[in-house]
């Protein structure tokens, strides 16, 4: 038999499968509430914690940049450095905070 058969074979092997578990837990459960509601709080769980890292990290190296600028008195090199820095860590904030509100605007959930 060909190996390319045998994927296909077993592709459809998966699928049914699947489709068995699905509908047996389905059955089990007996909504699908029951079983999207743990999903989605798992789901949330896990966003805010990335979100709440994105934060710290980004406040994180805003305090370091400060510091090299600080530190960096007669070097105006380091200070640019420092400075630009700075800049992106505030500019990534924004963009996590747009872009988290912008998800949550287009699918309509208030739910995280």
């Amino acid at each position: 038999m060909p190996v390319i058969e045998k994927m296909e074979r077993n592709r459809k092997i998966i699928l049914a499968a699947g489709l068995v578990v699905l509908y047996a837990a389905l059955s089990a459960s007996g909504t699908v509430k029951e079983i999207v509601s743990p999903m989605t709080q798992t789901i949330c769980m896990i966003y805010d914690v990335m979100k709440n890292m994105a934060g710290g990290m980004a406040a994180l190296v805003i305090t370091i940049a400060g510091f090299k600028w600080v530190g960096s008195a007669e070097d105006p090199g380091a200070r640019k450095q420092a400075k630009d820095t700075i800049i992106h860590a505030i500019i990534g904030m924004l963009l996590i905070s747009v872009a988290t509100d912008l998800v949550k605007l287009i699918t309509g959930s208030a739910g995280c």
